[in-house]
């Protein structure tokens, strides 16, 4: 590698038409740093106007900065699997992209300033991650099962316009202790957020029907939940093993929840909530969780 190259490496490349691969030299880009192009590989995308960038695993350096263009054809898609754990920052392009990076362990921060597609965003297994940093999201509706699995951070924001939260999207979160959900949620899928440990507390927002199966499963120090007056249905373990599970706020409004079967609230619960989901139709003995955590 060229004595140009320093912490930083910027993605460069020629496209070579009919191989679709990378020039194995080093490439200069205008507004930063010379790369060896032999630890990336890139492919047209389906309609032929934009790459996608992805990096091999030996990638050695700590920063990563992507090009916004490489030979004039934009990025739109960066994929990044299993890299070595000296890569500890990532920093994507301010175009719109769609981002997977997949057990990267020595990632701490991530910085993408536009993502095109929400549904596209996948980061599991990052658990070092505690640094993410999204600007602009074009298409916001869902994210995707396991988005975040076993991801290290400890807060987020969903963003508004987020729909949906696919299965297990942020389960084994173990380090996340806060979550805030938009209004725009109407669907949370089964094992959403099962296990992330240090959660204490979840507002539900209003529209939300449905809380899926094994939802909240083993969030040991959830102690608050607050449901919407639009809640129906609370599926099988939603809030199974949550043992310190204290509190359940539900509007007056609620007369009627359909509890599946395999629904056991622990005994912490204080008696005002016990009383309210008795009325509200619970028939359940409460569970007695110690000793099995």
């Amino acid at each position: 590698m060229n004595t140009l190259v320093r912490k930083t490496i910027v993605i460069g490349a020629l496209v070579l038409f009919g191989v679709m691969s990378f020039a194995q030299e080093s490439i200069k880009n205008s507004t930063e740093k010379a790369t060896d192009a032999k630890y990336f590989t890139c492919n047209l995308s389906t309609d032929g106007e934009s790459l996608e960038i992805i990096l091999k695993e030996d990638y050695p350096e700590e920063k990563l900065v992507i090009p916004t263009t490489i030979k004039d054809y934009p990025v739109s898609r960066i994929t990044i699997e299993n890299p070595l754990d000296s890569l500890k920052e990532i920093v994507c392009p301010d175009i719109p992209v769609n981002v997977e990076i997949c057990y990267a362990l020595g990632l701490t921060k991530l910085t993408i300033p536009q993502v095109r597609n929400l549904e596209e965003l996948y980061l599991a297994g990052c658990k070092n991650l505690k640094e993410l940093i999204i600007g602009k999201i074009i298409n916001p509706n869902v994210i995707r099962h396991s988005a975040f699995f076993n991801c290290g951070l400890e807060c987020f924001n969903v963003p508004e316009g987020v729909e949906v939260i696919e299965s297990a999207a942020f389960n084994d979160c173990k380090n996340l202790k806060s979550i805030t959900l938009p209004k725009s949620i109407t669907t949370i899928k089964g094992e959403a957020f099962a296990f992330c440990f240090l959660l204490e507390k979840i507002v539900i927002p209003e529209g939300v029907e449905v809380i899926g199966e094994r939802a909240f499963y083993g969030c040991f120090n959830l102690k608050s939940i607050t449901l919407p007056k639009s809640i129906t249905t609370i599926s099988s373990e939603a809030f199974g093993r949550c043992s310190s599970l204290e509190e359940i706020i539900i509007p007056e409004s609620v007369t009627k929840i359909v509890f599946e079967k395999n629904i056991w609230f622990p005994v912490t619960l204080n008696l005002k909530t016990q009383a309210r989901l008795r009325q509200l139709g619970y028939s359940e003995p409460l569970k007695d969780y110690e000793g099995l955590d």
